[in-house]
């Protein structure tokens, strides 16, 4: 390959670039912007540069922008200090010209179309969505991880339900809707993809049929028989002199006796005999006589022998038809996302991809190329080798024309993202395809020695990267650049520094060592290594450039989260901080499991349960001691139950977003957290959490149930793959040692690494007699044969041929991660080797002890049993081998038992300024109310007259529900019950509550009055009515929607009587004070709005004045004033905020509905207006009204021409929905009024202006 020069790049054609590790393949693409600007003066907005991720854009767009500038000085008369923009403007004639274009670049710079791979083909969809065939206003998901979960959960239902008791038996561990979602993987989205074998399910139904009656009858009479001998066969296996003991040992035959007893006492048949039910078959006892002995004989025996034939020809036939059901999902999954795709305007990161190339592919896909191509005349394509098939056809097709400039620059050696859908062979197709490739062979990044040790290392073997179209070239390194090197007591060191662990005095020299063992030995040494360094930094005896060497100087490349876990907390027992840079998902950590049960608290204060979960989590931080104390102590458990129903009801009024930020301020989390080991790490995760739940409940319109259920999945949906913005953030901004999956290590440089994981050897499953073993997804490779077709082989006949094959493609990936590990240091890397268990597979022992002919060219797993064979001193041999041909700039390191561990020298201590203290004026004031928050202002000083304050306790309201988190335990029966009276000291009768017998089965499930309570139930109700269409008149499908909502909120089916019927009293029942017969069932879609949001500002009202308001227009007397702290009248400022569940229009008039979930009592009585009227006034209804009122006059007075408030309002309506009916000439569970105009406008002015 000849070596690229920016000077000297092609200016049209496709062509490929190798970057090899700093190499400087962003300086490279920085420089090809700069010189396509200047010398072939193409605009900025038509060069484009796409790659891969958001940061990655974010980089090239700095970088790009930054030598942008500097040629612009350069040509403007400044001194280049570049050398390619020293030849730029050498070669430029025109140097005011070339400085007008490059101003004009900056000046434009927004416009510069870089981006990844995914925002190019949305611009293109965008630009051109009429000829792609989208819709405009289709929505983008950036993750469609819960689309996937529920389309298997979907498929599973359908797929099971239908199926045998048996085989719904079978399946319960082994094709579970977590298991199906992990078979699918990252590939579910791949059209390209072949499942092997093929399977017709549908034959084989018929045969499975067949068969389970035959081992159902089998079974049955083998049972039978049991019962009918089970007191001659033990005595026959027990008093058999023939039989080899060591295989029917004498002790064991009572156990099988009693498995086997257990086994004939099951309801129904089951495959999964006991594991030595084949003790009993004749087969066995015929294989376990000894020489000369003939088998005992009885019938039964005989008869197990054909049970197991028959089981094992029902399992044969039970695992064809699941490999039948895993190759339809793909094509089921692809068809449900699809669906969701045309139905419900979702779009997927992939399918912007699919829809391009469609696009591209289809009708008017050549016009549609040579639009795209117009727009840009060069595509510099960077981290080309992340690419897959479908993203190199892109763009192939479009920058084919004769006239573009396409560069694929990459390094095949860095590809390494397989696990989410990158594809090497799309590369190593271009290779084929594309004849014009060139080379960045100047390694930039790490010192001279580092280097050629590095080259020495991979240049070893005659395939370092096993596949032949990606070769390695050494290195080269700039001789003009001045190096730094790691200094230690003023001397250079070997920069590559072999770490190799021998077997001890005590371990077995025949025996590997055991993979725990070697972690074990390799911590130990590692955090003495790191001390080591850290200590001579400390005392300026470890320096490069001059400068001490410090923590943040080293980085620990680690393969798995785990591994980095571990390490973390080898070098916290050592002292030694360190932070973590993962791609591990935030839902897998502590913290998220600790925040959902806070959240189920907080949903449900009442519930005792999860408020001791919730208080035991290091959020809150009580100790056994003190959740065994809330025992005996019922006040300071009810003080805590209160203060998390004042949680809940700010959750409500303020969003989650609100609540869990004065919840963290309350329970000085982050002071505690901090405290702890490991407390860095967990205070940002838990504001992570923080920020990413308050961006779904916001962008989801999640409500508490909702975000609880979303948590609880993202949870369970972690694995790779993960979304950037949902994997772990830096804990700490500090220099402190950095712990980094190589993965995340790409594109990054340290001056001291560690890679002490390399080691690890292959993580496929193994097979047995052809078959996968549990827990196997089966093997994915590349068909050669068929132009690196993808096939995912689940259970074909060639299987051990595609493991092979898979293996290989596993084998040169873990090549390729070795390669980018060792790259990543600059002045020095350490590399950890030896004996372990598991590493015969690694690319360590493929690459240091390649035998001639030991291994074959196919690279069959057990050809690296080599490692196996080798003492230390060949192994050691092996390693030392590379000393001479890396010219002496590797050290070969035995380690001893234990690692010498220096102590890690503080830094000087830092004298602390006095803490100032604040002496202004923050005005609280000014805040963002709302009707729960002026309720809770007035709820205790003002009460309705005439009614006594003690021992009052209205039954649970929808906002209750919010502020007490749900709980019903005090809500025996009717309102009556609660201590209201008409005069003090007058209370009604205590009536009986919900009722005692709920054997009256259909019966029970028809009444809304029984149906659950608490805030889940509000919530549910809510959505229901938000969402139904009014207008329905099929009762049928009105049925089954209701069953559907009811199913997915996690409510029994059963239900769907009582609240279809509770929906059509609340249609179908005619409103008070409106047109005679009028009802909601009337109202379409465009004649209502649900939850609807508004905002008014507020002009420092006075909370008295609005308290007198009150008592004047409904009766609610002044207790005392409302003060703030310093004594006057409080005052609101700022704006009033609320949703209003329903507003609509009917005959010109306008009126508000709220939804209320109230459970008020079992008999039609409890929902009396009278009673209403009552739950109107003590729970401060009246304002809410009166607020919504005021809201909805404001809007129209603004919006409606000729608006009058006695004409065009028609009033509110408070709809308590388990009790809506109309008999007798008397509304139930209907509350409804018009406030008086003058009452309004007196509550609109006090609101806005502070003035009644």
């Amino acid at each position: 390959m000849s070596s690229f020069e920016i000077m000297q790049a092609p200016a049209t054609g496709a062509h490929l670039i190798d970057a090899s590790a700093g190499t400087g393949k962003t300086y490279t693409i920085s420089g090809l912007v700069v010189r396509m600007l200047v010398e072939y003066r193409h605009p900025i907005e038509e060069i484009l540069v796409v790659t891969f991720t958001e940061a990655a854009a974010s980089d090239l767009k700095a970088r790009i922008r930054e030598m942008i500038v500097e040629a612009g000085l350069a040509f403007a008369g400044g001194q280049a200090k570049d050398g390619f923009i020293a030849s730029l403007t050498e070669a430029a004639s025109d140097h005011p010209a070339a400085s007008r274009l490059l101003n004009s670049a900056l000046q434009n710079f927004d416009e510069a179309p870089i981006f990844t791979i995914h925002g190019f083909c949305q611009r293109v969809l965008q630009d051109n969505f009429l000829e792609c065939g989208l819709l405009l206003d289709s929505e983008l998901i950036t993750d469609q991880q819960a689309f996937v979960r529920e389309i298997a959960e979907d498929y599973f239902r359908k797929k099971l339900y239908k199926t045998s008791l048996l085989f719904a038996t079978y399946c319960l561990n082994r094709l579970l809707p977590e298991q199906l979602k992990k078979f699918l993987g990252a590939y579910y989205a791949r059209d390209d993809i072949r499942i092997i074998p093929e399977v017709d399910g549908q034959e084989l139904q018929r045969e499975i049929e067949a068969a389970e009656n035959d081992f159902t009858g089998i079974y049955e009479s083998t049972i039978s028989q049991w019962l009918l001998v089970r007191d001659e066969v033990p005595g026959i296996l027990l008093a058999d002199e023939g039989l080899n003991r060591k295989k029917y040992p004498l002790k064991s035959i009572p156990g099988w006796i009693l498995l086997l007893d257990r086994l004939a006492a099951g309801a129904v048949p089951n495959l999964d005999l006991f594991d030595n039910f084949h003790k009993f078959t004749l087969s066995s006892l015929r294989q376990s006589m000894n020489k000369g002995c003939s088998p005992p004989e009885h019938r039964f025996f005989s008869q197990c022998d054909d049970l197991m034939k028959s089981r094992d020809a029902v399992v044969d036939l039970y695992e064809l038809y699941i490999i039948s059901l895993k190759s339809e999902l793909f094509r089921y999954v692809r068809r449900e996302l699809v669906r969701g795709r045309e139905e419900g305007g979702r779009h997927s990161f992939d399918d912007l991809l699919k829809d391009l190339f469609l696009a591209l592919r289809g009708e008017g896909g050549e016009e549609l190329a040579a639009s795209v191509r117009a727009g840009y005349r060069v595509a510099l394509i960077d981290e080309f080798q992340d690419t897959d098939p479908v993203q190199y056809e892109i763009f192939k097709t479009i920058f084919s024309g004769p006239e573009s400039l396409l560069l694929m620059i990459g390094d095949p050696k860095q590809a390494i993202y397989s696990f989410r859908g990158a594809d090497i062979f799309a590369y190593i197709k271009a290779v084929r395809e594309v004849k014009s490739r060139f080379t960045l062979g100047h390694n930039w990044r790490s010192v001279p020695g580092l280097i050629t040790a590095t080259n020495a290392f991979f240049a070893k073997h005659p395939r370092p990267f096993l596949f032949s179209e990606i070769p390695f070239e050494d290195a080269r390194w700039p001789v003009e650049k001045d190096h730094q090197h790691l200094l230690l007591d003023g001397r250079q060191e070997e920069p590559f520094q072999m770490m190799l662990l021998e077997r001890l005095a005590g371990d077995n020299p025949d025996k590997l060592l055991g993979k725990e063992v070697a972690r074990k030995r390799i911590l130990t040494w590692l955090v003495g290594e790191i001390t080591r360094l850290l200590g001579a930094g400390a005392e300026g005896r470890a320096t490069i450039g001059g400068a001490s060497l410090s923590a943040g100087d080293i980085a620990v490349l680690v393969r798995t989260n785990n591994e980095a876990r571990q390490t973390q907390k080898a070098l916290a027992e050592a002292g030694v901080a360190s932070v973590l840079h993962s791609s591990e998902s935030l839902f897998a950590s502590r913290e998220a499991e600790e925040l959902l049960l806070t959240l189920k608290a907080l949903a449900d204060p009442g519930d005792n349960r999860t408020l001791r979960a919730a208080l035991a989590t290091r959020i809150f931080g009580l100790d056994g001691y003190q959740l065994d104390h809330l025992n005996g102590d019922g006040e300071e458990l009810s003080t805590w139950i209160e203060k998390f129903r004042s949680y809940h009801t700010r959750w409500k009024e303020h969003g989650f977003g609100g609540m869990f930020a004065f919840l963290l301020a309350g329970e000085r989390v982050r002071p505690r957290l901090l405290r702890l080991a490991g407390g860095e790490r967990s205070v940002t995760n838990i504001l992570h959490l923080h920020e990413i739940l308050h961006l779904a409940a916001v962008e989801r319109k999640l409500g508490i149930t909702g975000l609880c259920k979303y948590l609880a999945e993202a949870i369970s949906d972690t694995g790779q793959g993960v979304p950037e913005e949902y994997q772990l953030r830096l804990e700490s901004d500090a220099a402190l040692v950095q712990i980094v999956t190589i993965h995340k290590s790409k594109g990054l440089q340290y001056p001291v690494v560690f890679c002490p994981y390399c080691w690890e050897g292959s993580r496929l499953k193994e097979i047995r007699n052809n078959k996968m073993v549990a827990g196997s997804n089966g093997f994915l490779y590349h068909d050669r044969s068929r132009g690196f077709e993808l096939i995912m082989d689940i259970g074909s006949a060639d299987l051990a041929i595609s493991r092979e094959a898979a293996f290989a493609e596993e084998l040169a990936e873990n090549l390729r991660l070795l390669y980018v590990a060792l790259t990543r240091a600059v002045q020095r890397c350490y590399l950890f080797w030896g004996p372990f268990n598991g590493a015969e597979t690694s690319a360590l022992a493929y690459l240091l002890h390649h035998r001639k002919g030991a291994m074959r060219d196919d690279c069959a797993p057990d050809s690296f049993a080599i490692l196996q064979t080798l003492a230390d001193s060949e192994i050691a041999a092996d390693v030392v081998g590379l000393v001479a041909a890396a010219g002496e700039n590797i050290r070969v390191r035995t380690l001893a038992e234990d690692a010498p561990a220096f102590p890690v020298k503080p830094p000087d201590s830092v004298p602390l300024r006095e803490c100032p203290e604040f002496s202004g004026f923050i005005d609280s004031g000014w805040k963002i109310s709302s009707f729960s928050s002026l309720a809770d202002k007035l709820r205790v000083p003002y009460l309705r007259r005439g009614f006594p304050a003690a021992g009052f306790n209205l039954p649970e309201t929808e906002d209750e529900q919010e502020r007490l988190g749900g709980r019903d335990e005090n809500l025996p029966g009717s309102i009556a019950a609660r201590g209201i009276a008409n005069e003090p000291g007058e209370a009604y009768a205590v009536f009986p509550g919900a009722p005692g017998d709920r054997d009256d089965g259909v019966q029970f499930y028809r009444d809304i009055r029984n149906f659950p309570k608490g805030p889940g139930a509000g919530t549910f109700l809510h959505t229901l009515l938000e969402n139904l269409d009014f207008t329905l008149t099929d009762t049928g499908a009105r049925e089954s929607w209701v069953r559907k909502y009811l199913v997915a909120a996690g409510y029994a089916p059963e239900w769907s009587p009582a609240v279809d019927s509770m929906l059509t009293q609340v249609l179908h029942t005619p409103l008070p004070g409106g047109r005679q017969n009028m009802h909601l069932a009337e109202i379409t879609r465009k004649d209502r709005l649900d939850e609807l949001e508004f905002y008014f500002p507020l002009a420092g009202f006075d909370v008295d004045a609005l308290a007198a308001l009150l008592s004047e227009e409904f009766g609610i007397r002044k207790a005392r004033s409302v003060t703030d702290s310093s004594g006057c009248p409080e005052r609101v400022n700022g704006f009033m905020k609320g949703y209003v569940d329903l507003m609509f229009c009917h005959d010109g008039r306008f009126y508000i509905v709220d939804w209320k979930s109230n459970h008020l009592g079992y008999g039609r009585e409890d929902y009396s207006r009278a009673v209403l009227d009552q739950v109107m006034v003590h729970e401060m209804y009246v304002l809410q009204s009166l607020i919504y009122t005021v809201a909805l006059h404001r809007y129209l007075e603004r919006r409606l021409p000729g608006y009058d408030y006695e004409k065009h309002f028609g009033g509110v309506y408070y709809l308590f929905l388990r009790g809506v009916g109309y008999d007798s000439g008397q509304h139930y569970g209907i509350y409804h009024d018009v406030p008086d105009v003058k009452v309004v406008l007196k509550a609109a002015r006090l609101l806005a202006a502070g003035q009644g």
